[in-house]
């Protein structure tokens, strides 16, 4: 298939040029500058490339100035020329249009292909930090999880799960024994600013303790699931109700999924 294209001008505005005289008819007052905008057409105008400039006698239409000639050859023109060339680009207002040139367009591409790059480094390298802090736990760890409501002191209104944070105080064989931020993040989690609202203070996390089992939050099939023991009035109480194996342990929530963008598992 071929594909035809055309570098169009179209006129813009155009001024005479006072008290100039015509270099061939010697008129005066003929000579006028005219405003071009340049674009690439292929069937529709799709680029804006740039403004050209012309100049011409309006008596005897000898050209002074091609508007493919360049303004740089400043010596080929009187100083009035120069000046009317200079006063018409300056006080036309552009266009958002006019403002598209084939770079423009080429630095956009540039600049979303380096911002997904980055983008793409930041969700492999949060992804990298969530892995090592998941399988090497550290006391004084925050994670970012999603709860289920009756399980912690937060007040909600229509939440199946409250986003909030969970803080690693003591670590005890497979048992991680982590307390409960008092608030909960807002919107959805997506994004870090989503849990700018919650303090990482001691003071802003209950004093109850939640024994988490490890190795179940370990469990890459169940997205990180986060499974509670039972103390040991509940669990004796199971027991004795229970005719089988008693579950030493209650699923409460999972670590927030995210894909990448924040970090799960922060590190002091």
């Amino acid at each position: 298939m071929i594909y035809y294209y055309q570098i169009k001008h179209t006129p813009l505005t155009a001024k005479l040029i006072p008290n100039e005289e015509c270099p061939v008819c010697g008129k005066k007052n003929s000579l006028e500058v005219v405003l071009y905008m340049r674009y690439l057409r292929s069937l529709v105008p799709f680029f804006g490339m740039g403004r050209a400039t012309e100049v011409y006698c309006t008596s005897c239409d000898h050209v002074i100035k091609d508007p493919s000639a360049p303004f740089y050859a400043k010596k080929n023109y009187s100083p009035a020329i120069i000046e009317a060339i200079k006063n018409i680009r300056t006080n036309h207002k552009r266009t958002w249009w006019q403002l598209i040139y084939p770079w423009t367009v080429c630095w956009a591409i540039l600049g979303i292909a380096t911002y997904g790059l980055i983008n793409q480094e930041i969700k492999k390298k949060n992804t990298l930090n969530n892995e090592e802090f998941l399988e090497h736990p550290m006391v004084g760890d925050i994670y970012k999880v999603a709860i289920y409501p009756q399980f912690t002191g937060i007040k909600t209104v229509g939440k199946q799960q409250v986003l909030t944070l969970f803080k690693l105080k003591q670590i005890n064989g497979d048992t991680l024994s982590m307390v409960c931020n008092k608030e909960h993040a807002i919107n959805y989690g997506y994004e870090e600013s989503d849990w700018e609202n919650l303090s990482r203070n001691d003071d802003a996390f209950e004093t109850r303790i939640y024994k988490i089992s490890f190795k179940k939050l370990m469990d890459t099939i169940s997205e990180r699931p986060i499974w509670q023991y039972y103390n040991k009035t509940t669990l004796d109480s199971i027991r004795k109700n229970s005719r089988g194996n008693a579950a030493v342990s209650q699923y409460i929530g999972q670590l927030h999924r995210s894909g990448g963008e924040v970090n799960i598992i922060e590190r002091p």
